[in-house]
């Protein structure tokens, strides 16, 4: 009891009493969103009661899930990469970070999608993609295989287009449709791909300059494995941020 009134504190404290109230009540309505404004987003974010828009939303914006010393290793970032975007909230979280950045939202799930259409119609600079993060151009079939609900959905590649729901990108087709010489940071959170995208054509990691990854093992056995692989080719030091790991291109540093 102690605890989740201390919980509550908390909530009010950073997103104030009606926002506050409503997020610690979310477990017990089925239906329907939930739009909260506050100060750390320029713009109203909405969240669907009953899915896991609310654990993402806490991971985001409560727990700081990508809070970093940026600037401490790289100036004046302008492009950011976010794959696996989910409903859009790490993209409005950089979006406050960094106001001047072009952002490019990847997210292959139709209902995901959409919430990310809606949670960052309102800011420029910010384009989405309905797609999935490959190491090709090819064809993708989207599903639910862990039951992990709206935010583990996982993409394999397909032969058929009878198959297929979602068109597998590579980021050098994204670095190519943006026009970006380099991508200042690259945030995957792709749920078991980055073992694809990271056993072949990872020649465009020598224009990353910061690498922000969540590796998914349970998911699809060796995907650690198939980053680190990769990377040691690469001038990158690694840190840790949470469950993430960062890796920052030493070529690119202060």
């Amino acid at each position: 009891m102690i605890k989740n009134f201390l919980f509550l504190l908390r909530l009010i404290k950073r997103f104030g009493i009606p926002n506050a109230w409503r997020l610690y009540n979310s477990g017990n309505v089925k239906s329907g969103e939930l739009s909260i404004a506050f100060k750390a987003a320029k713009h109203p974010v909405t969240l669907r009661y009953n899915t896991s828009d609310i654990d993402v939303f806490y991971q985001v914006y409560y727990h700081n899930y990508y809070s970093f010393n940026y600037d401490h290793y790289i100036k004046d970032i302008k492009t950011i990469v976010d794959g696996g975007a989910n409903i859009g909230l790490a993209s409005t979280y950089f979006k406050g970070l960094f106001p001047d950045s072009t952002i490019i939202a990847i997210e292959p799930e139709t209902s995901n999608y959409q919430q990310l259409l809606k949670n960052t119609k309102a800011y420029e600079g910010i384009h989405c993609e309905q797609a999935g993060i490959w190491n090709k151009s090819c064809l993708l079939k989207v599903e639910d295989k862990f039951n992990s609900g709206n935010w583990g959905f996982v993409v394999d590649e397909v032969a058929d287009e009878k198959e297929s729901n979602v068109k597998g990108i590579s980021i050098e087709d994204i670095m190519k449709k943006y026009n970006l010489p380099h991508i200042d940071i690259l945030k995957l959170d792709i749920e078991g791909a980055e073992l694809e995208l990271f056993l072949e054509n990872y020649q465009w990691l020598s224009k990353v300059k910061m690498l922000i990854i969540e590796t998914h093992d349970f998911m699809r056995k060796g995907t650690s494995k198939a980053v680190f692989k990769a990377i040691i080719d690469f001038n990158f030091s690694v840190h840790l941020c949470r469950e993430n790991i960062v890796f920052i291109n030493d070529a690119y540093t202060k």
